[in-house]
Formats: C-alpha cells, sequence, structure tokens
C-alpha cells in the first residue's frame, strides 16, 4: 500500500506544476440552454443527455464558453457514445431541481469537467432555471 502512495505522489510532483497542474484541473463550461424542449426558432448547438439515478433529461445547448482557454468541443466530443452522455453530480438539492425541472425551463450555470469521466458537476452558486 505505501509503495503505491510513493508511486502516485511522486508522478503527481513530477509533472509540470505537480497536483496543481492545468491538465488536472477540470474545464469550467457556462452553458445555456433549455430542458427537454427549446422555444420554437432557438438554435440548439447540441444535444446532450444528462441523467442522475433512474432519471435522464435532454439538455438543449444554445450556449456554450469555456473558462481559461483550452479546447472549447472537448465536451462535446463523445455525444452519443453512451446514455446518459454524462452523469450529472452536484449537491442533492441542485441535481434534483434540475432533473425535476419543467419541459422547456431555460437552464443556464457553469459546470465543470475532467477529461475522461463522465460526470458533468454542476456550480450550484451560478445554476439558473427559469
Amino acid at each position: 500500500m505505501w509503495a503505491k502512495l510513493v508511486v502516485l505522489t511522486v508522478l503527481g510532483f513530477a509533472q509540470p506544476g505537480g497536483f496543481d497542474s492545468p491538465s488536472l484541473a477540470p474545464a469550467v463550461y457556462r452553458i445555456d440552454g433549455y430542458i427537454d424542449q427549446a422555444p420554437e426558432g432557438e438554435t440548439i448547438q447540441y444535444r446532450m443527455t444528462i441523467g442522475n439515478g433512474p432519471k435522464s433529461r435532454l439538455y438543449l445547448i444554445t450556449k456554450s464558453v469555456i473558462e481559461g482557454g483550452g479546447d472549447p468541443f472537448t465536451l462535446y466530443r463523445n455525444l452519443g457514445v453512451q446514455k446518459p452522455d454524462y452523469i450529472l453530480v452536484g449537491p442533492k438539492d441542485v441535481v434534483d431541481s434540475v432533473m425535476n425541472a419543467k419541459a422547456g425551463a431555460k437552464m443556464s450555470g457553469a459546470f465543470y469537467y475532467r477529461r475522461g469521466q463522465n460526470n458533468l458537476e454542476v456550480d450550484p452558486r451560478s445554476l439558473k432555471i427559469e
């Protein structure tokens, strides 16, 4: 067990920037869109299925911006590969508010994505559902 801990520690510090390396930090996406259905005439950029537990919702994305630079398409490259596309994680009450929102509700906020994971973490301070 100690050997594994030492290897992980050495690997972490061997990277430029150590454990604070930007490659390990999550990408932050500011996303605007609608749950399940959008108003007529609204331009949809991406269709993303988000789920938590047994529920899934379709997030119709109208605007997406990655903060701090980076590849803005990383989050969207694998849409449709698995269902749901991403598991929504965060405080239970916040995730429940998304999963139980009425169809057509406008949703915007910041979401954290760690490359290679199937989770999309919602920032509870920024989330707005109208």
